[in-house]
């Protein structure tokens, strides 16, 4: 049985309670690795609650954040989508990102990216 200990809780558990990376257990225990996930995604999800709290960059409505994008000025700047980093990325990586972005109603950013 192989045991390790755990960089977070700094419990010992055996290595099938870690995830796996290129069968290699990472150095913070499953348990432990969820509930840093949860908290950073709860954490980021205000970042990008607070950076769609603007007017549509197009027509200035103001619109609850669900009915606005975030959109990426420049596509060759862009990493990766806000959505997909709310989950993969550090807060401070996520604000980089949203940095690159503007704030754009969902029936403007239709228009910018399909429109005529």
């Amino acid at each position: 049985m192989q045991h390790k200990k755990c960089t977070h809780c700094q419990e010992t558990k055996h290595t099938d309670e870690y995830y796996q990376y290129r069968g290699t257990p990472e150095s913070m225990c499953s348990e432990c690795r969820k509930a840093k996930t949860r908290t950073r995604t709860i954490i980021n999800k205000g970042i990008v609650a607070e950076a769609k709290y603007k007017p549509c960059h197009c027509c200035g409505k103001i619109l609850a954040p669900s009915l606005i994008d975030l959109h990426h000025l420049d596509p060759t700047q862009k990493e990766v989508d806000v959505s997909r980093a709310i989950h993969a990325r550090s807060p401070e990586r996520l604000r980089e990102e949203i940095s690159k972005c503007v704030p754009v109603c969902r029936p403007c950013h239709r228009e910018i990216h399909y429109g005529n």
